[in-house]
């Protein structure tokens, strides 16, 4: 993952993860304007200063950094794959995009109501995706997959099935 925002502070960008965009920067005669943090293992103190969260993978499937964004309070813009459709709220749903409109989708993103695309996202994240959530979700699928499958070997009997 390649993490990047902008602090107002400094007045630079600040760019997390793959080294090719260091030599990108050098290129584009910015460097001097970009701050390359390196491995972080607490990206969500960069993740709360961001204002868009873009996502351009090409292959994913229930993509974490999304998740993290979310729960951020992040609108996100993101390429068409996996669950991401599925993950975000509906009102972040016009900014998943295929990858060759990902920089149409965030210049759109920029006249957004962003505040209120990230509060439906936290939201969203919250309700859906809390661990708590997740755990009683995985909890009852577990429960009704050993339920039909072990009574046949019980003599028609779950553990749960009246005597």
């Amino acid at each position: 993952m390649c993490a990047v925002g902008y602090d107002t502070h400094s007045k630079a960008f600040k760019i997390t993860g793959k080294r090719g965009f260091r030599t990108l920067a050098e290129t584009l005669g910015i460097a001097p304007h970009v701050h390359f943090a390196g491995h972080t293992t607490r990206p969500e103190s960069w993740v709360a200063a961001f204002d868009i969260f873009a996502l351009s993978s090409d292959t994913e499937q229930m993509p974490l950094s999304l998740l993290e964004a979310m729960a951020a309070g992040l609108p996100c813009v993101s390429t068409n794959v996996g669950d991401v459709a599925d993950m975000l709220a509906p009102a972040n749903r016009d900014f998943i995009t295929p990858p060759d409109a990902l920089a149409g989708a965030l210049i759109r993103m920029l006249a957004a109501d962003r505040p209120a695309i990230g509060a439906a996202n936290k939201a969203k994240a919250a309700a859906d995706y809390d661990q708590q959530t997740m755990f009683a979700a995985h909890t009852k699928i577990l429960h009704q997959h050993a339920q039909k499958n072990l009574s046949p070997h019980l003599g028609g009997r779950g553990r749960n099935d009246p005597k």
